[in-house]
């Protein structure tokens, strides 16, 4: 028969937290162990003596753009994105910011993708204005099905296995409706396994190798790690509203595969860790038996197997000959063969990675997207000192090293005291941004080596907000490019212009230009209207029923929304007229027009719109 369950994914956690609290002294105790028995020799392991104190960086909410690109394995998975905090990507892309209110070191990333790979990802984020990030996800491989009335025991990896009981699956509850679990109920099962030998294996991970504990953070050195997700035949989240079900106090078993021989330490028993919110959690230990370690665990997710060390964030910054920074950099961070950080330069130059205390470790710059594993520089150093930061010069000459440098001006010829510039290419996909101050500009970045090709450079003052029409560029790879560009715009591509009794505004923006957003949703029945300045954080949005070229009247207008504010109505009881002189049917083009309606604000004032507007259809 059927068992109904109240919220059974809550008493789980709430014994999951328990027992997380009883093992914490047999932790901190086993850490310490282990530290001291540690050897300082040429194989990978714990290294690092606990004389730093790294503490939590303080929670502070940051705006930040991301252009990204991923792999999985050799295969690319995404182009190149550009994102809003909380927004969807501006134009095209496969991935999506999940969070931003991080400790300024770090966030999460969820892939929006259909393929079987995991979906989330934690990544290093720099103070500034834009990041860049380069992601290599995991596939998770189907090993089997688990049957309630039958339970299951299924095989991965060297002598690997995940072993879940009779009715140890269930579905969770949600909202006032109950969880359930039964003998008909059954699940897929998918596991992504990364060995100890895997030389990217810090760089697969879902998260940094860190914890935080009493507001100290620590690195977590690893012996390896198992993500299991279950689901319907097409689905491969974590949960999708399937998990082992721990109200009956019925457990799974998980059985690391085997990792003898690989030069790790095989000491009796090794933290288990839980990724939980992109964060790893304390869930005791597992404990070897034989040649595999084996942990009952509550929950499918991502678990990994890693001892505690002291740890320190570190500063590597790469500049070309003349001292320019070098922005996009693939910074590696390596001891003997095996990568334990990844991270990419900001504006500065610098790059931000989280590692080992006191230990002998090299830095390298890696080449373009498309050739991540070319070591274009490289050096050797310990992680002492009062100063966390080393310096790694990169030759101009380098054929996968673009440099430019000269003068940003407004359209009367003075110098910008603060802009940046978008150079993008659509050969290679990369999108660049660049840092101008007091009208100088002075930075590289890399790309596929030894190309020359046509770039477009947009130059926005961040001050008045206006970026001007597109300039091209002809660059090559080793050489340094003196360029003097302008924010003039001469004729905008996309605008809108917003006029009421209150207030006027004027949006303009040209083709390559990543902001503002000028957006033309055709739906069903209806267009959604939509322009976003990040940057002045600034928007305005609704929808208007009608998705075809004409005169309108009449027309319903709905979802008005203003910089964020959703507490307006559309005025029915006043005429309303909206003009679509241009409306583009394919997946990409223009649509052009006017709208001029009435609507009530949040105290119920009536206000007059009048708009007109050239937007990109949204692709």
């Amino acid at each position: 028969m059927a068992k109904y369950l109240h919220k059974f994914v809550f008493f789980d956690n709430f014994i999951v937290e328990i027992s997380a609290i009883m093992y914490r002294i047999a932790t901190l105790l086993l850490s310490f162990t282990l530290l001291f028995s540690c050897k300082k020799n040429d194989k990978p392991g714990p290294v690092g003596q606990n004389e730093v104190t790294t503490m939590v960086p303080r929670p502070e909410e940051v705006t930040l753009r991301v252009v990204g690109y991923g792999t999985i394995g050799d295969r690319q998975l995404t182009g190149f994105p550009v994102y809003e905090p909380g927004n969807s990507p501006v134009n095209y892309g496969v991935f999506n910011i999940n969070e931003f209110v991080t400790d300024k070191k770090d966030g999460r990333i969820v892939l929006n993708t259909s393929l079987n790979i995991e979906k989330e990802k934690g990544l290093p984020f720099a103070d500034g204005t834009t990041n860049y990030v380069r992601i290599m996800t995991n596939e998770l491989v189907h090993i089997g099905s688990h049957a309630n009335y039958l339970g299951s025991n299924l095989e991965f990896g060297d002598e690997g296995f995940i072993k879940i009981p009779v009715n140890g699956i269930a579905m969770s509850g949600s909202g006032i409706y109950p969880g359930y679990f039964g003998p008909e109920l059954s699940s897929q099962i998918y596991v992504n396994y990364l060995a100890p030998t895997n030389p990217y294996f810090a760089k697969q991970l879902p998260s940094y190798l860190r914890t935080d504990e009493n507001q100290n953070r620590h690195f977590l050195w690893p012996f390896s790690y198992v993500r299991i997700a279950g689901g319907g035949f097409s689905a491969y989240n974590d949960r999708n509203n399937y998990d082992i079900y721990g109200g009956n106090r019925s457990v799974a078993e998980l059985a690391f595969p085997r990792f003898s021989g690989s030069g790790q330490l095989q000491p009796d028993s090794i933290a288990l860790w839980f990724l939980r919110e992109g964060k790893w959690i304390n869930r005791g230990y597992a404990y070897k038996t034989g040649e595999i370690y084996k942990a009952n665990i509550r929950g499918l997710g991502a678990y990994l197997l890693a001892n505690t060390i002291s740890g320190r964030y570190w500063v590597i910054k790469v500049q070309t000959n003349n001292g320019a920074p070098v922005i996009n950099a693939t910074v590696r961070i390596k001891q003997v063969d095996r990568i334990l950080a990844e991270a990419q330069t900001d504006w500065n130059g610098n790059a931000t990675v989280f590692i080992p205390s006191s230990a002998q470790l090299t830095a390298e710059v890696m080449g373009s997207f498309e050739n991540e594993n070319q070591v274009l520089a490289s050096l050797t150093f310990t992680s002492t000192g009062k100063v966390a930061e080393s310096k790694i010069p990169l030759s101009g000459s380098l054929p996968s090293v673009y440099s430019l440098s000269g003068t940003a001006t407004d359209c009367s010829g003075l110098p910008i005291e603060k802009g940046e510039i978008l150079v993008s290419s659509q050969l290679s996909g990369m999108r660049i941004y660049m840092p101008v101050e007091k009208g100088v500009i002075n930075a590289a970045f890399i790309d596929r080596p030894d190309i020359t090709a046509s770039w477009i450079a947009n130059l926005t003052n961040l001050n008045t907000k206006h970026t001007g029409d597109d300039t091209l560029l002809l660059l090559k790879g080793g050489n340094a490019v003196n360029i003097n560009v302008n924010n003039c715009l001469n004729r905008p591509s996309y605008f809108l212009y917003w006029n009421t009794d209150s207030e006027s505004r004027s949006f303009q923006g040209s083709e390559m230009a990543t902001a503002p957003t000028f957006i033309a949703d055709n739906g069903p029945a209806d267009t959604k209207i939509q322009v976003v300045d990040y940057r002045t954080k600034q928007s305005i949005k609704f929808t208007a029923n009608e998705n075809t070229a004409g005169t309108f009247n009449s027309v319903l207008i709905k979802n008005i929304e203003i910089d964020g504010k959703k507490d307006f109505s559309f005025a029915s009881d006043k005429p309303s007229q909206v003009i679509f002189s241009r409306y583009d049917r394919g997946e990409t083009g223009v649509v052009t027009g006017s709208a001029d309606f009435w609507f009530r604000d949040g105290q119920n004032v009536l206000h007059n719109a009048k708009v007109s507007f050239r937007l990109r259809k949204k692709i």
